[in-house]
This record gives C-alpha cells, structure tokens and sequence, in this order.
C-alpha cells in the first residue's frame, strides 16, 4: 500500500479512482500479494489494461502518468527489514515487526524511488483490440500484436514456443526473419467480379465467425469491425456472386439468429481450396528461385486494415495511420503529426525523440486513396450554393455549414444513391429547414481507412448534376402586411398578442412589416384593409 501511495504521489495522480482513473498505469514486478494491494490502492488492473505484469520476481513496481507522461520506480529496500527488528526489537514474529514498522517509517527509509522513461506501444495501451488475427496452427485468435509471423505463417506465441522444440529450422527462420536483407514475397488472394475485388481472406474470416457464432453481430465483434459494415460486407458478396450467403433468421422459440447457406459453405472449402493451393506454388517457385520465403499479405493485422509497420527511417514519403501525441511537460501536450501526414526526413529526429523506433503507416495502392482525400472530394461534391466545408477533415469526416442563412434544400434521390454505396455516408437536416449562417447542415465520412478509388467514383457520380445534392437556397426578404381579425381584438376586449410574434418571425426570416391593421369579423372591411396593405407596398400578407 505505501509503495503504490508512494508512486502515486511521485508521478503527480491525487485520484486514482476517480477524475485521474484513466491517467495512470502502473508496471508491477512480482506476483505476491504487493500487487494485489498496489491493484486495491491505484485502481489499476489487468483486466483493464492498466496494469501490467513483468515477471523479474523484484518487489518493485512503475508508475506511469499517461497525460503528463512522468514515471517513477518504486523498489522496496532490503535495509527496511532491518530497520523493522530495530524498530520492535521485543517483537519475537519479524513478520508482525516488518508490518508495524512500515507503518511508521518515512519513504525514504522504505523505497528507492528512480525516475524513468516509459515508452507503452499503442497496442498495450487501455481501450478497445487494436486487431485480432487467426493463428495459422492452432486458428484461434490473437489480439493486439502478439502473434509471430514464421516462414510466413501467421503462429500465435504458444504455436510459436512448440515449433522451438523442433530444432533448427525455427531458429534458422527466425534468424531470416531479423535480416533487414532477407527477400520476402508477399501474396494477396482476392476473387473478382466485373473487374472489382469481392471476395478475400478477409470476407472469409467474416463468414467463418458467423458459421462459428450463428450470429452476423458477435461475427463483427470477433473480427473488429462494425455490424452495419459487416452486413454490407454479406449484401454486397451476395448481389456480385449471385446467390445467398447468409440466412438470417429472426425471432421464434431459439431467438433468431444467422447461418451460412449451403452456397456459402461449398464456397468457402473452394476459396480454402484456392488459397493454400497458390500460397503452396508461391512458395514454391520463391524458394526455387531465391531461396526465401513467403510472408502472406495478410499476416499481420496492420496489413489487414491497410498499413503496415516499419522503422522510422524507412517511412520517409509514407502516410501516418493515426495521429501522434507529443508531451513536453509544462509546455506541450497535443497532437505532433496528424493522421495521413507524409513523414518528412526532417521528421525522423522528432519522431525518435517521441520514443518511435517503428511507425504504422499507410500502405496505399494506386487504386486507393486515404479516407481524408476521400472526404474532400466527396464533401466538396455534395456541397451546392450557400454551402461551404470548413476545416479539414479528421478521421474521413467533414461538416457541411451553410455558408448564408436560408432554406436547406436537400437532393434526397442523389442522396439516397450516395448512401446506398455502403462505404461512404452523408446525414442532413430536412429538407426546407431554415438555417442561419454558420450552421452546420450536414456530415459526410469515407468509412474505410483506404478506400477504392473507384468506389470514390462512383460516389461522385450519384451527387453529380443539378440541383446539387446539398444547397442553401437565399431567403426573399418579403415586405409583410399583417391583418388581425376577430372582434374582440378589434373593439379592445382582448389584447393583440400575435402582432408581435408575427413581426418577429418575419424579422428573423430578414423581412420588415410595412404595416398592422386590425379588422373586426367583416369581409368587407378585412379587404380593404389588405388593399390598404397592398398600397403600402406589401408583397406578403
């Protein structure tokens, strides 16, 4: 406990359970009961990502200020045992000794308290699996980068260890696999129809999770990505292959649910069929011809969601996949290098001063684009008159602002094929909304990291023409004539509260009142006084 208190305060965290619990992380360094009191004290767990055991059987610990970056190590000193039979020498239990004796002594007597540096890769920080991937022994998944890519399989670390046991043909894979100099191939599968790709190892991987779940949701929560993406995922295959994939099933007695087709599963043994077939001759026909092995495009998760990892000097002219916070203690804490930024060589000194030996950066083909380009492009179709796009986008994501006040008018049948291409979307207000100036009227997001050029395209190509999918249409600035009928109003009985909302309302709409004439409950005398307005220059009454 006073190790954990000690830390704590060392590193700047007053509550750690409360508005700092999401500030802190802490390293602990044996598996006694220290650590389940250092977990009572900080909050911290593995569970929660927060903690994390490194096992050097030290009864010492790390704690870590992740806003302000400050850590510390807290070793207990051996000279603190004695310093326990000194300080209850009648005490015949050293154990009851030590326990009142560590209440009592200061720190410094009981820790060793060093400063250090902590560099925590994003793949073990808290939060939500950065990737899951299929071990190629055993198939089970591997989450957050532990796998081992071997002889370009894909091993989580227990399939990895037993392989050891083998002999020298790990150890001489490996070896290869550190080689900067080492030639690799890399093969990607995919089947296409119309000259568009529509089925790989990725859709496989979604449609094996439904056959193993028996549910479309729990599929897309195995494999990391959305339900509504998963499901145009199955849409789209089913309308380019051209039969069912999927029977989905609602409600009844079993609850609902999904299973494959019948299709789907001859399709599936023959595209497993495929794909070892052409990793076997790949493999092949490299070893043949320079004696190397093959790593397949997909083997890690990096290269499954469009980017890869590489050291910083080699990422000169790459894209950053995500952003990169810098912390400069009492002057700096903020964004460095923004996500898509094209890493300079001047940037390789500052990047390496932020702790970054490799970076994940974007590996896009010709045939694709980064989702902020996408963005751009498609906001900038989308918008018409009296509609601007401000700002730049931020993780494929762009306002629509009305750039004057007035009446949004929305192309809902160019926008309807816009948002039916599935991977890009666009959200408004109504149509005929009067907006004011500034206000935003609608987003639009690239959903794919990278995505097709052509699916880009064709988006362009739904919001293209007249009117624009998008405008802000200017307000007529009318010159009102109220008339207030009704006799009591008319002879005094009752006040005129609607005058005043009335002149208000065309106020706001940039009109003017040229005038209010009240009538009593006569036709005869209503229209002369609206000829009356009508002669005072009233356009709308």
């Amino acid at each position: 406990v006073r190790m954990a208190i000690a830390g704590l305060q060392a590193i700047g965290i007053e509550d750690p359970k409360g508005k700092d619990r999401k500030s802190v992380m802490v390293f602990v360094e044996m598996d006694r009961c220290a650590t389940d009191a250092i977990q009572s004290v900080t909050g911290c767990s593995l569970g929660k990502r927060s903690m994390k055991f490194l096992d050097y059987g030290k009864m010492a610990a790390s704690f870590l200020n992740l806003k302000t970056g400050k850590a510390v190590r807290v070793l207990a000193r051996e000279e603190a045992r004695q310093m326990a039979k000194e300080c209850f020498p009648d005490e015949a239990d050293k154990y009851k000794a030590q326990l009142e004796a560590y209440k009592i002594l200061p720190d410094n007597d009981l820790f060793t308290v060093s400063p250090v540096q902590i560099a925590v890769p994003e793949e073990d920080m808290p939060g939500r699996p950065l990737c899951r991937v299929q071990c190629d022994s055993c198939h089970e998944y591997v989450q957050d980068r532990r796998e081992v890519v071997i002889e370009g399989r894909v091993l989580c670390k227990a399939c990895a260890s037993a392989r050891e046991s083998i002999g020298s043909d790990f150890f001489s894979a490996a070896v290869m696999q550190n080689n900067p100099n080492a030639m690799t191939i890399r093969s990607k599968i995919w089947i296409d129809v119309g000259g568009e790709p529509v089925f790989g190892r990725g859709r496989r991987f979604l449609l094996e999770a439904i056959d193993k779940h028996g549910s479309i949701r729990q599929a897309a929560q195995e494999i990391n990505i959305s339900y509504r993406k998963a499901w145009a995922y199955i849409k789209n295959m089913e309308e380019r292959l051209g039969f069912a994939l999927v029977d989905r099933r609602t409600g009844g007695k079993d609850g609902g649910g999904a299973v494959l087709t019948d299709d789907a599963r001859q399709f599936l043994k023959k595209y497993r069929m495929l794909e070892q077939g052409i990793h076997e001759l790949v493999d092949d026909r490299f070893r043949r011809l320079f004696g190397g092995e093959r790593i397949s495009e997909e083997a890690t998760c990096s290269m499954r969601s469009g980017g890869q990892t590489v050291p910083v000097e080699h990422a000169v002219g790459m894209a950053l996949a995500h952003d990169i916070t810098e912390i400069r203690k009492d002057e700096f804490k903020g964004r460095a290098f923004r996500k898509g930024h094209v890493v300079q060589p001047s940037d390789v000194d500052h990047l390496r001063r932020l702790g970054k030996e490799r970076l994940f950066v974007l590996a896009i083909s010709d045939d694709e684009m980064h989702e902020d380009e996408a963005a751009v492009k498609i906001a900038n179709a989308l918008k018409g008159a009296g509609v601007e796009v401000p700002g730049e986008p931020k993780e494929g994501k762009l306002n629509l602002v009305a750039s004057r006040g007035g009446l949004l008018k929305v192309n809902t049948e160019a926008l309807h094929r816009f948002n039916r291409l599935g991977e890009v979307m666009c959200a408004t207000l109504h149509t005929n909304t009067v907006v004011l100036e500034g206000q935003v009227v609608g987003a639009t997001r690239a959903i794919p990291l990278v995505i097709k050029k052509q699916i880009v395209e064709k988006a362009l190509q739904a919001v293209h023409g007249r009117p624009r999918a998008i405008e802000v249409l200017p307000m007529r600035q009318p010159k009102a004539g109220i008339v207030i009928t009704g006799n009591e109003v008319f002879h005094g009985r009752i006040a005129d509260a609607f005058g005043p909302i009335m002149t208000r309302k065309v106020a706001e709409l940039g009109g003017s009142v040229v005038g209010i004439e009240y009538a009593p409950d006569d036709e005869n005398v209503i229209e002369e006084k609206l000829r009356n307005l009508l002669g005072k220059g009233a356009d709308l009454l």
